[in-house]
């Protein structure tokens, strides 16, 4: 026996990241974001729901909390990331979550408060 298909309003209520990623694509093509703007807050998701799955932690964007988005950072940074980077993925990631708020789908963005560390600037000499 066949399963019917699951219809996109179904999936979207289930807060998985794919078909939300999706949909934060199309909503910033739309707004005519650049490629390369679009290939890095992708990546930061991706990175984030990466992490969120082999660390066992919830995946669904409406149960992820602040703490999770924490430890996603920690990673990234023990990994060897530069600070900018870091900041990148954190921008990156407050441009979904609100997205996410903004379009119903969470009640508060993870994020909420959350500020990219400001990078010392080289002095000069």
């Amino acid at each position: 026996m066949a399963r019917a298909p699951i219809s996109a309003p179904e999936s979207r209520a289930a807060g998985d990241f794919a078909p939300l990623r999706s949909s934060f694509v199309r909503h910033l093509r739309a707004e005519n974001k650049s490629p390369s703007t679009v290939v890095t807050y992708t990546k930061a998701i991706d990175q984030l729901a990466a992490f969120l799955a082999s660390s066992g932690m919830p995946t669904a964007v409406s149960a992820v909390t602040r703490e999770h988005v924490e430890a996603f950072l920690i990673s990234r940074q023990v990994q060897g990331f530069r600070p900018a980077t870091v900041a990148q993925r954190i921008r990156s990631l407050q441009q979904f979550f609100r997205w996410l708020r903004d379009e119903g789908e969470i009640r508060e963005s993870p994020m909420h408060n959350m500020r990219a560390r400001r990078r010392p600037r080289p002095r000069s000499r």
